[in-house]
């Protein structure tokens, strides 16, 4: 495989997050540049997923709270907002280092995920 071709596969795993990584898995199963930036991909998804129905759920029982319920629940979308800003920094972060032919550590997202190493490992997407 190519270092153009490597680094457009990788540069699908961060635009289409889940799908592109199963698309560089599929693709390039045995290069190892290419697992690595589909795991990092898998690992940002995976976080603005947990963090929204985390949202989800507690925004359901703030509901429950008469006249303030609304606004705190308002407020946590804020935060919201604020991790999927940051989870496309940290995406362009990724694609940078993908053209620079570079591995990268997500700050906090890597650390985060590395206590889940078997399911990454059971799909494939392990180091």
């Amino acid at each position: 495989m190519s270092k153009n071709t490597e680094k457009i596969l990788c540069i699908i795993a961060y635009v289409f997050s889940l799908p592109g990584a199963i698309v560089v898995r599929i693709a390039g199963r045995k290069n190892r540049f290419c697992l690595h930036h589909a795991r990092r991909s898998v690992e940002l998804f995976l976080f603005m997923l947990f963090l929204v129905i985390l949202w989800y759920i507690v925004t359901y029982v703030l509901m429950l709270i008469p006249y303030g319920g609304f606004p705190l629940a308002m407020a946590l979308f804020g935060l919201v907002t604020a991790a999927a800003v940051f989870v496309i920094v940290l995406s362009i972060m990724g694609i940078i280092s993908v053209l620079r032919g570079k591995t990268i550590v997500l700050p906090f997202i890597t650390s985060l995920f590395y206590k889940i190493e078997k399911l990454f490992t059971l799909v494939g997407l392990h180091e």
